[in-house]
């Protein structure tokens, strides 16, 4: 289960997900990493997906209340909707071993310095938030385990594609 860490002396605002000043930080299963400033941030282990486990839901706009379960099953999805200029990134985590557990083809970026690669699917991994685009990344964390991160956007701003990088450019590995 993941762990909100204030980074401020806002302890309130990260116990409830909400957005501090200097941004918030999240540590869980392996990893840490500290949200872009004035983004939400909340653990997402209670949360089932077809594609793995669930690790985190970071966006740009307030997120819905915890709820245990499957999105659009039992549970709403993340956001209602999408704002303009919104992004939703939903941090899943699946264990595997041997020929399962290898990054799909695609064009081949980083995630804080791990190899991922930008999977290409035939159908939406992102919940009906009123998108305009989503990238799948799929982050080799070891040789039994991938990351798959969902960036969910509606028409963002260059500065906001920017922040997302950034932000992915610094997520800390805990894992060796």
């Amino acid at each position: 289960m993941g762990v909100l860490l204030p980074l401020a002396a806002t302890l309130a605002a990260c116990s409830t997900g909400s957005p501090a000043a200097s941004g918030l930080a999240f540590e869980g299963d392996g990893v840490r990493f500290v949200a872009p400033p004035g983004w939400h941030v909340r653990s997402a282990s209670q949360l089932t997906f077809a594609a793995g486990s669930g690790l985190a839901l970071i966006a740009n706009q307030p997120l819905n209340d915890d709820c245990i379960g499957s999105i659009g099953e039992d549970c709403p999805a993340p956001v209602a909707s999408l704002r303009d200029g919104g992004v939703l990134l939903i941090w899943l985590t699946t264990h595997c071993a041997g020929p399962a557990c290898v990054i799909p083809d695609g064009p081949l970026t980083t995630v804080g310095g791990r190899m991922a690669s930008i999977a290409d699917l035939a159908e939406s991994a992102c919940p009906a938030i009123g998108q305009t685009e989503e990238t799948i990344y799929v982050v080799a964390v070891s040789p039994q385990r991938l990351d798959t991160l969902v960036a969910c956007g509606r028409s963002p701003s260059a500065a906001t594609r920017t922040t997302l990088r950034t932000f992915l450019d610094a997520v800390d590995w805990r894992t060796p």
